[in-house]
């Protein structure tokens, strides 16, 4: 599967990680594209803890990201595991797709989700379907 192509054709075709460890932001693109971030990849990696901005639940992170991926926020799609994250991608515009981890969705959560999947290889089944 070129999990790389399926992203590319759907509008949410530019991939950034916002993260507060980049260390973790190499693991999360290995998994979900399986390999590492090339150079050459359209892929922009945000360190929070190197800028002024507010932390989660503010939308700051991914106002931030959306800016310096030249998209607008609406047409970002963001994994979140989190109910802070999920509050600040929403409060950002996004659409937010609940990747749960430690975290189980409370009711709060389960309104304002986009969508709640089991895992990362959910996200790129629903991405074939819309393409």
């Amino acid at each position: 599967m070129d999990v790389k192509k399926i992203v590319s054709q759907s509008k949410f075709a530019q991939v950034g990680f916002v993260v507060n460890d980049i260390e973790k932001a190499k693991k999360q693109f290995a998994l979900l594209f399986g390999c590492e971030i090339p150079p050459t990849c359209d892929c922009g990696t945000f360190d929070v803890t190197q800028t002024q901005i507010y932390g989660k639940p503010a939308p700051d992170v991914f106002l931030l990201a959306a800016k310096r991926l030249g998209v607008k926020p609406e047409n970002c799609l963001v994994l979140e595991d989190s109910k802070a994250g999920i509050k600040a991608a929403k409060s950002a515009g996004a659409t937010v797709y609940m990747v749960p981890d430690m975290f189980i969705p409370d009711k709060e959560v389960i309104e304002i989700t986009d969508n709640i999947v089991e895992n990362l290889g959910e996200v790129i089944e629903i991405f074939k379907k819309i393409n």
